[in-house]
C-alpha cells in the first residue's frame, strides 16, 4: 500500500482514508471490543480517518430502514467506537477522559454551564450536593465526570447544550423529585418576548426572528425552572433576556458592539 494513502468510497457513501500512518490509540476508558454500541445516525457524506482498519470499520456502518423524509437527507447508522455530534458528524476522537472534565465545562459558555450543571443536579448526578456557585468545585466535576462516562456509553460528544449526550441524560435518568414538592414558577412568554425585543435590540441591532424568539423564550423558562429545581438564586429576567441573546451570538454581538463603539466616537468627534 502507498504512504501517501488513497480515499475510497464505499457502498455506503462514507469516505474512507486509507492512509496506513494513522493509529487510532485505545483510550483508557474506552469500552471493550465487545460492546455493542447503540446505532447512532450519520450523515452519508462523513469523512472516516480510519488508518489500516478500513474493512472494519466499513463494518460499523448500516443502513437505515424505510424512507427519508422529504427535505431531510439520508442517514445511517453507525456502530462503531467514535464518538457522534449533533450533527451526525463522526468525530475523529474516542471516550472522554474523566479528567477531561474540568476542560469541558470550562469550554461552555456561563450560560451553557448553569444550564447544563441545572439539568445535571435535576437529574441527580450530584447526588447529595449542589452546584456550586463557581460552577468548576469537586463537586461540580463529579457531576460532569459521570456526564462523560455516559456519553461514552452511548458513543456521542457531550461538549455543548446541543450534544446528543443531554438526550440520553434525559431518556436514562428522570428528574428527581425534591422533599415538599415545591412548584416551580416561569415568566410568561409575553413578559419574555418583550424582554427580547429590547434586548436584541441593543446587543444585534435587529428584531429576532420568531423562530428565534421561540427559541429563546424557551430557553429563560427551561432556566427559571431549573434553577429553582437545584435551590439555585434565579437571576433577573432582564439577565436572562440578555443571557438568551447572547447564546450562540456571540460574533454577531461584537460586530455590533464594535458599531455602536463608531457611532459614538463619530458623535464625540462631531462628524
Amino acid at each position: 500500500m502507498s504512504d501517501t494513502g488513497t480515499d475510497i468510497t464505499s457502498e455506503t457513501g462514507i469516505t474512507v482514508d486509507t492512509r496506513p500512518t494513522v493509529n487510532v490509540a485505545v483510550d483508557r476508558y474506552s469500552l471493550p471490543s465487545t460492546y455493542q454500541y447503540p446505532g447512532r445516525q450519520v450523515v452519508p457524506s462523513t469523512s472516516v480517518l480510519i488508518g489500516q482498519e478500513a474493512g472494519l470499520e466499513q463494518d460499523f456502518f448500516k443502513p437505515t430502514i424505510g424512507p427519508t423524509p422529504v427535505g431531510q437527507d439520508k442517514f445511517l447508522l453507525y456502530t462503531g467506537p467514535r464518538l457522534v455530534n449533533e450533527r451526525g458528524v463522526i468525530t475523529n476522537r474516542g471516550s472522554y477522559d474523566p479528567d477531561e472534565a474540568y476542560g469541558v465545562l470550562a469550554s461552555l459558555s456561563k450560560a451553557e454551564r448553569l444550564t447544563l450543571q441545572s439539568e445535571l443536579y435535576s437529574r441527580g448526578l450530584y447526588g447529595g450536593s449542589r452546584p456550586s456557585a463557581s460552577g468548576f468545585d469537586s463537586q461540580d466535576i463529579g457531576a460532569m465526570q459521570q456526564y462523560l462516562l455516559l456519553a461514552n456509553r452511548f458513543g456521542v460528544t457531550a461538549d455543548s447544550l446541543r450534544s446528543p449526550a443531554l438526550t440520553y441524560l434525559r431518556s436514562e435518568y428522570p428528574v428527581v423529585e425534591k422533599s415538599g414538592g415545591a412548584r416551580v414558577r416561569v415568566s410568561s412568554k409575553e413578559d419574555i418576548s418583550e424582554v427580547l425585543r429590547g434586548e436584541s435590540l441593543r446587543l444585534l441591532g435587529r428584531a429576532m426572528t420568531p423562530a428565534e424568539v421561540r427559541q429563546a423564550v424557551s430557553y429563560v423558562q427551561q432556566t427559571q425552572a431549573q434553577r429553582q429545581v437545584a435551590g439555585q438564586d434565579v437571576p433577573a429576567l432582564s439577565t436572562l433576556g440578555e443571557m438568551a441573546v447572547g447564546e450562540g451570538r456571540e460574533t454577531e454581538m461584537q460586530v455590533q458592539g464594535a458599531a455602536r463603539a463608531a457611532a459614538v466616537l463619530e458623535r464625540l468627534l462631531g462628524r
